[in-house]
This record gives C-alpha cells, sequence and structure tokens, in this order.
C-alpha cells in the first residue's frame, strides 16, 4: 500500500493511469471507448490495496502494469509488493523490462521488528533478494 495519501494521489491523477485505462477500452472495443473512465480515490486504493487473489477484486487490464513501468522509482516502490508480483505474472517479460530500465534493486516489502529490518526486493528475472541475501528460484528459503 503506498505510504502515504500524497503518493496514492499521485497514482490516482497519473496520466498514465488514466491512459492505460482508456486503451483498455479502446483496445477491447468497448462501450466505454470514447469515455474518459474515472475511478473514483475510494475504487483505486480499494484496488492497489486489495489481495490480489480476492476474486471480488477489480481486474486491471494488462497495459495498466507496462505503464506501471513509467512511474517514477520513489512511487512505484510505495506500492504493493502483491500489485508487482501480479504484473510480473501478466506481463511477458515484465521482469526483464524492469531489470533493464532500473538496474537498482527494487524494494518490495520491508518490516521492521523489534529495531530490525527485514525486506524482499527483486532484481531481474527469478532473482530476488532477502534481507540482504540472495535467493534464486530454486530457494528453499522462507519468505
Amino acid at each position: 500500500m503506498p505510504e502515504s495519501k500524497a503518493e496514492i494521489l499521485y497514482l490516482f491523477r497519473s496520466n498514465q493511469f488514466q491512459r492505460a485505462i482508456n486503451e483498455w477500452h479502446v483496445n477491447n472495443n468497448s462501450p466505454d471507448a470514447n469515455i474518459t473512465v474515472a475511478w473514483t480515490y475510494t475504487e483505486f486504493v480499494a484496488i492497489l490495496s486489495a489481495n490480489p487473489y480476492d476474486n471480488k477484486r477489480p481486474q486491471l487490464p494488462s497495459n495498466f502494469y507496462l505503464h506501471l513501468l513509467k512511474l517514477p522509482g520513489s512511487v512505484l516502490r510505495c506500492l504493493p509488493g502483491a500489485l508487482l508480483a501480479e504484473a510480473a505474472g501478466q506481463v511477458d517479460g515484465f521482469l526483464e523490462h524492469y531489470a533493464i530500465d532500473r538496474p537498482n534493486p527494487v524494494l518490495l516489502y520491508m518490516e521492521i521488528i523489534e529495531g530490525e529490518a527485514y525486506w524482499v526486493a527483486f532484481h531481474g528475472p527469478d532473482r530476488f533478494f532477502y534481507s540482504g541475501r540472495s535467493l534464486d528460484d530454486n530457494s528453499s528459503a522462507e519468505l
């Protein structure tokens, strides 16, 4: 979940977000193709914060995930890790594209427990880092 209301509002008002939604309607011959789609702030926050495995959550068009790549890294890092993981599952080459455009690892999750930081980040396809240790997709370590 984005850390502040300002960061959510940035995403909500982002031309890239609106463009992704509108392009989806055009490309899918939707009856709403000529309508500017305006989701409410509450709906947008619900989509970003909902469990991606909840089948009641609205589905995002695949090009929305591609547009995520154009957002500033500081905003992207505030998105839920589940949303980025979902993007990787929805868009072929998402992780490769992300690794090329942004060579620094992207923080997916961080939690501070008794003053100790535990974090997960990814850097390129099938390459994750957990609290400083590199994990590949064959690792048995629990995240």
